[in-house]
C-alpha cells in the first residue's frame, strides 16, 4: 500500500501519519514514512525533521534556476521511486507520504519554483502514483489556529488550490480534518483499508 496524505500547514499531517505509522506497525506491517521525496539514501522521519516556521522567507528562484530545480525534483522522483518504492512495493510495505510533487503546483513559492506552472503540472502526470492520495482538508480558520506560517489569506489560497488538485486525482480521498482527532484518524484508516 502506498498512501501520500496532502493538506495545507496546520491540516494535521504529521500527527495523523505518526498514529497511522505506530497502528499499522502494531499489526505487523513494515511501514515506511517519507516526507516530501523519495530521498535516493535517507528515509526522513518525521520525527527529525526540521520545522519550517517560514516556508515563504527565501526569494523565488529565476527562470532558468526553477527549471534547473524542476528537473532535479523530478529526477529525484523518478530515480528515488526505482531505487527505494518500488522495491519496497514489492516487498508489501506500506509507504505514506508526507507531501508529494504535486505540492509544487498548489505551493510553488514554497519551493523557490518560479517557472512556468503548465511545466510542473505536467512533470507531476509523469511522476510514479500512490495508490491513495488522501487529503486532509479544513478552513482556513482552523488551519490558522493550529498553525501560523502563513497568512491568513495563503492558508485559505492553499485549501481551494488542494481541493482543485484532489478531483483531478485517481483514487483520492478527503477527510474533514477540522474533526476531533480520533475522528480523522479513522475516516483515513477506514479509507486507507479500503484501497489496501
Amino acid at each position: 500500500m502506498w498512501v501520500v496524505i496532502l493538506g495545507p500547514d496546520g491540516s494535521g499531517k504529521s500527527t495523523l501519519i505518526l498514529a497511522l505509522r505506530d497502528t499499522l506497525a502494531r499489526q505487523g506491517r513494515e511501514v515506511r514514512v517519507f516526507h516530501l521525496r523519495p530521498d535516493n539514501n535517507t528515509e526522513v522521519g518525521l520525527n527529525s525533521e526540521k520545522a519550517n516556521v517560514d516556508p515563504h522567507s527565501e526569494p523565488v528562484y529565476g527562470m532558468i534556476f526553477s527549471l534547473l530545480k524542476l528537473c532535479y525534483f523530478y529526477a529525484q522522483y523518478i530515480i528515488g521511486y526505482l531505487r527505494i518504492i518500488r522495491p519496497l512495493i514489492k516487498k508489501s510495505s506500506c509507504i505514506i507520504f508526507d507531501r508529494y510533487f504535486q505540492d509544487i503546483l498548489v505551493d510553488p513559492r514554497r519551493y523557490r519554483y518560479g517557472g512556468p506552472m503548465w511545466l510542473a503540472r505536467l512533470f507531476g502526470v509523469m511522476v510514479p502514483t500512490p495508490n491513495l492520495w488522501i487529503l486532509l482538508d479544513a478552513p482556513p480558520e482552523v488551519l490558522q489556529a493550529r498553525k501560523q506560517e502563513v497568512p491568513f489569506a495563503e492558508s485559505a489560497r492553499q485549501r481551494q488550490c488542494y481541493i482543485a488538485l484532489i478531483k483531478k486525482l485517481k483514487h483520492a480521498v478527503v477527510v474533514d480534518a477540522s474533526q476531533e482527532f480520533e475522528q480523522v484518524f479513522s475516516a483515513t484508516y477506514a479509507a486507507i483499508s479500503l484501497h489496501d
